[in-house]
């Protein structure tokens, strides 16, 4: 791929310039000075680290601010930014859409690896500009784009200063989801300072029901403007406009995950945990799955595993793969076309499955933490009001996959929709990319 690496415009900023719109322009000084008093111990160099933190997020504020003062906002420019780094969720159907178009704009993501290895992986295409978040490059392009598109809370943990002129749009990554976003419940996680910022900085947020909008007028972005236009990820699970898109992304899915076009792919991805240490709680009896999937649809079966990216350290210690009925499929980064492949979907909590159900496909959840989890985080409405056959342990789940009344689930499925005010029609990208052009100039729009 010849996707673009982001340098940033001439002239070259200094080594001071540079480290201090990162945030460690103290940090360098006092490491020089200790390497030149001949200090080389870790203990001292981990306390300087730990001193120089604060100091070095001031400076790197009000460098950024400078930085952007000084630089010249280019307004046919487009920022993505998603918590994954990967071209994934919806900035990736929005930048799509707007490369299809053939506008000629410029497009900046951010990456969290270095985006010369990224490069190499072919999963972006030509037309983005890949800058690293966190570096100069990345706050550069900042202060040149126009238009944001967020699906997290990245802009804000990144400290990007939003300039007159620029606009933030959050599309958030999760849909129809049950767990809570209000301070109610997640008060311990810098809530309030969150959506204080959220509400001050952010222009639109992209709703796809009337109960999603609810929960984002009820959370962070209270009195921002909602904008009912769906969300672009989900595009391609819903219009018929894009069958082979479906078609093409499902096969390279099965193709890149290595599984034969004859096997069916029961897929299981749970969220995460706060305080998880290990695996074992999310770990299933896969070979048992396995052999149940197989008596009840028939066919060979194998059990795709994908878990939160804050879960990737854990894999390193052990994931309980069985190497025979299961894949791992953690880092492959659009979780959209895993379950265009997938046969059936397998979670505790996690908000995949109600994007998952627009495709009317069986679904199961398991948890067996219910009580504990409830208590801790909460949810917006009772469990068991999803089409979901619930389970609490692995036995009341391979029953309800032996008693699946998909005649019964499919009536859930279209009445959990109607309740929720689902307004999904597969034209969510073309209609926020619609928003993005009228931003950066009406006469752009087609």
């Amino acid at each position: 791929m010849n996707t673009s690496i982001g340098k940033p415009e001439s002239p070259m900023p200094s080594a001071l310039m540079r480290s201090a719109v990162e945030g460690r322009a103290l940090l360098r000084l006092l490491l020089k000075l200790l390497r030149l008093l001949g200090v080389r111990k870790k203990a001292v160099t981990h306390k300087v680290r730990a001193l120089s933190k604060p100091f070095d997020r001031r400076i790197a504020g009000l460098s950024r601010r400078i930085l952007a003062a000084n630089t010249k906002l280019q307004h046919d420019s487009v920022m993505f930014l998603t918590y994954q780094g990967d071209f994934t969720c919806n900035p990736k159907y929005i930048a799509s859409e707007l490369i299809d178009r053939g506008l000629g704009l410029k497009l900046y993501w951010a990456t969290r690896e270095n985006p010369r290895e990224v490069q190499q992986s072919g999963n972006f295409p030509n037309e983005l500009t890949l800058v690293k978040r966190g570096t100069y490059e990345f706050y550069k392009a900042c202060a040149q784009s126009k238009v944001f598109v967020d699906n997290a809370h990245n802009f804000i943990r990144l400290g990007v200063p939003k300039r007159s002129g620029q606009y933030l749009l959050q599309t958030w990554h999760g849909s129809l989801g049950i767990k809570r976003l209000d301070g109610d419940v997640v008060a311990g996680k810098n809530w309030n300072t969150k959506a204080k910022k959220s509400r001050r900085l952010t222009d639109y947020v992209i709703s796809n029901s009337s109960f999603e909008s609810k929960v984002f007028q009820t959370s962070y972005w209270e009195g921002v403007p909602v904008l009912n236009q769906g969300h672009a990820r989900n595009d391609i699970l819903l219009s018929k406009q894009h069958e082979d898109d479906r078609s093409c992304a499902a096969k390279k899915a099965r193709k890149q995950l290595d599984i034969p076009p004859q096997t069916r792919i029961a897929f299981y991805a749970p969220t995460h945990r706060d305080h998880a240490d290990n695996l074992n709680d999310l770990t299933l009896d896969y070979p048992a799955i396995v052999a149940t999937l197989q008596a009840r649809f028939g066919g060979e079966w194998v059990i795709v595993l994908r878990f939160h990216h804050r879960l990737k350290p854990l894999l390193e210690t052990g994931s309980g793969l069985h190497e025979h009925c299961t894949v791992d499929a953690t880092d492959y980064p659009d979780i959209q076309e895993i379950m265009l492949a997938a046969d059936i979907g397998i979670t505790d909590y996690s908000s995949w499955i109600f994007d998952y159900l627009l495709l009317r496909k069986p679904g199961f959840l398991i948890a067996p933490d219910l009580d504990t989890f409830e208590s801790n985080r909460s949810f917006y409405y009772p469990i068991e009001s999803t089409p979901f056959p619930l389970a609490r342990s692995l036995s009341e789940l391979l029953n309800n996959i032996k008693e699946f009344d998909e005649a019964r689930y499919y009536e859930n499925v279209d009445k959990f929709l109607a309740d929720r005010g689902c307004f999904e029609q597969g034209n969510a990208a073309s209609l926020t990319a619609d928003t993005i052009l009228d931003l950066l100039n009406p006469t752009q729009k087609n």
